[in-house]
């Protein structure tokens, strides 16, 4: 988790992630879920289905993908921030990061900044469990996944209303 916030023109909110963290964080809740399903012959499906190393790749293909589009649900306050959303796909950098920036109209409770962070962290979680679901031919579990996902990305948006409602006035 990362909240950064930097003086300049404009004032600017950085929420970021390392990619390293999400992926261990994905393969992590992928191997919980995947010790509970029982292949046709009886035997745990654990091997076939738990996220690993070598499915980096089709984590960082989601996670380009979901970056951009939770930014999309706060894109309003991004206005005038150059290069707003980042997404490093060095897979050799351990400090490799995505997110995105938003202007800082400073009227709100810091407090708050941890609650929206920790809410986009877990979208971006969610929506890369939804896509490995899929692909591993786990429609239902999918389904499971993706109907959090949007749940926490209606969370999100809702927490992230006092970013918000400065462009209200």
């Amino acid at each position: 988790m990362s909240v950064l916030k930097n003086t300049g023109t404009p004032n600017t909110i950085k929420f970021s992630e390392t990619v390293t963290s999400l992926f261990n964080e994905a393969k992590l809740l992928s191997s919980y879920r995947s010790r509970t399903i029982v292949g046709p012959d009886g035997k745990s499906a654990f091997d076939q289905y738990a996220m690993t190393q070598s499915e980096f790749d089709i984590f960082m293909n989601s996670l380009q993908y979901v970056v951009v589009e939770v930014f999309s649900e706060l894109a309003k306050i991004a206005n005038k921030v150059s290069n707003s959303v980042f997404v490093d796909t060095d897979e050799s950098s351990t400090n490799a990061e995505v997110g995105f920036s938003l202007v800082d109209y400073d009227s709100y409770d810091e407090n708050i900044l941890t609650i929206i962070d920790k809410r986009i962290r877990k979208c971006y979680v969610l929506y890369c469990l939804t896509d490995w679901w899929y692909h591993s031919g786990q429609d239902a579990i999918a389904q499971s996944y993706n109907s959090q996902y949007l749940e926490c990305l209606r969370v999100m948006k809702d927490k992230a209303w006092v970013l918000i409602k400065p462009l209200m006035a």
